[in-house]
């Protein structure tokens, strides 16, 4: 009985903000309130963006399909150079080519393989990469190539040398003539004999 008169000022009060809050919601959302949480649904696209990239810093992922074959780090460890061997079905040689030579070349085009190892065998293939920055070794800069087989041959194994020959350009219907058939006559006018 003692706290009646309290809990009906409660009751009335708590009636009176339901009231309100009933008649906010049929007057429509407030500019400045919807505003807010477009901002707060901002920050948070941007918290999981952030998230999904530091998360990509922490994975690794090959630029072909394989099979893992080794891995050269221990968990916990920290990860430099060549982290793992991957294997693949498709053969890739790599070469390394120096400033000069690496000028001249770009993705796609066409190379012949032929191997020490391997007599008479050649093999077709085209570059698919080439490193953007280079190795300094005694002053020399060199990048690695790499170059995808056309064909597969099983007697291709893993590490073996290999000399590539890469096809900078063709030139069709060419007159090709040795040096020394080009001749200058008095006039200083170029011709073949």
């Amino acid at each position: 009985i003692q706290n009646q008169p309290l809990d009906l000022a409660a009751a009335e009060a708590s009636l009176k903000e339901k009231q309100l809050s009933l008649a906010d919601l049929k007057a429509g959302a407030d500019p400045l309130d919807i505003r807010s949480q477009e901002l707060s649904l901002q920050q948070k696209r941007n918290a999981l963006y952030d998230a999904q990239t530091a998360l990509a810093d922490y994975t690794i992922r090959a630029p072909f399909d394989g099979v893992v074959g080794a891995v050269n780090v221990k968990v916990g460890g920290s990860a430099s150079g060549a982290i793992a061997t991957v294997m693949t079905k498709q053969h890739i040689a790599e070469i390394s080519l120096n400033e000069v030579d690496v000028a001249k070349i770009k993705i796609g085009d066409k190379a012949t393989l032929t191997f020490d190892a391997l007599d008479g065998l050649n093999i077709t293939g085209q570059v698919a990469a080439i490193d953007a920055s280079g190795t300094v070794t005694q002053g020399v800069v060199t990048y690695n190539v790499k170059i995808v087989f056309d064909t597969q041959d099983n007697r291709v194994k893993s590490g073996m040398s290999t000399n590539a020959t890469i096809i900078t350009d063709v030139k069709t219907d060419v007159l090709l003539a040795p040096n020394s058939a080009v001749k200058t006559d008095i006039n200083g006018a170029r011709f073949v004999q």
